[in-house]
């Protein structure tokens, strides 16, 4: 027992030793201390050199990601130069167009007395294409006048059918146009025909003999009764069918119930 209990208290103290010897080498190691810290401060540069790496890779991810952004803002940036150009140019026409008025004052006045000279000659043809032709048209009017004015002169003969033996006047003594070669017959028709009154005739030309005009005929009155003719106040001596007249002529049927007798 006593031997173990002397092994026990060897063990004890070495273990005090032991432990105290590893005390003082925590305490003396500074070194170690250094040395730590040093690997702490690697590590932490790597860290940051790694976040470093990876915010470089996120920029240029971005980069790559936006070149259409680029664009649109290159395009952007050219349309203000577009208008700006059209501006320019906008601002170079006005400036021509005023230089051009500015500038040619003479031209204007030259364009204008050309514009007044073309409408004083369009009005000066128009004016003159009116007078000829109100000239063409009083040439005509004249014409027409002078045409109307000299017409053929109108020849008349004065007709008359009367009775004096029995008082009765079928025709006073009437105006009846002729043509030239007409007859005393010719005449007498046309102007019984037109007032309505029949004539009764026998024969033609030469031969032609009046046997009754309005209902009143040859031998009603006697056997001596019939028509006579005169001409200006002359029995005719030949047959009214032949016998022509003339402008102004007095023709006169007489019925008479004694033909030897004169007529009044």
């Amino acid at each position: 027992m006593k031997i173990f209990k002397s092994a026990c208290m060897m063990l004890a103290s070495l273990l005090i030793i032991f432990i105290i010897s590893g005390c003082q080498k925590d305490s003396v190691s500074p070194k170690q201390q250094e040395e730590t810290h040093s690997e702490s401060v690697v590590s932490n540069q790597k860290k940051n050199e790694n976040i470093a790496n990876q915010q470089s890779k996120t920029e240029e991810s971005k980069r790559k990601e936006t070149p259409t952004s680029n664009k649109k803002s290159e395009t952007t940036v050219k349309k203000p130069d577009d208008n700006s150009k059209k501006s320019n140019n906008s601002s170079l026409k006005s400036t021509d167009e005023k230089q051009q008025n500015t500038v040619s004052p003479k031209t204007n006045a030259t364009s204008k007395a050309n514009t007044t000279a073309k409408t004083d000659s369009k009005s000066n043809a128009k004016t003159e294409s009116k007078s000829t032709a109100n000239q063409h048209n009083n040439s005509n009017k004249k014409n027409t006048s002078t045409t109307t004015k000299s017409p053929e002169p109108v020849l008349s003969v004065t007709i008359s059918v009367i009775s004096n033996d029995l008082n009765k006047t079928i025709l006073s003594p009437t105006k009846v146009s002729i043509h030239e070669g007409d007859t005393i017959l010719t005449a007498t028709r046309n102007i019984l025909k037109q007032k309505g009154i029949p004539i009764s005739v026998r024969g033609s030309g030469a031969s032609a003999y009046v046997e009754g005009i309005g209902n009143l005929f040859e031998f009603d009155h006697g056997p001596l009764s019939g028509w006579i003719a005169e001409k200006n106040g002359i029995k005719l001596d030949r047959s009214a069918g032949i016998k022509t007249v003339k402008n102004g002529d007095t023709i006169r049927w007489i019925y008479t119930t004694d033909y030897t007798k004169d007529t009044k």
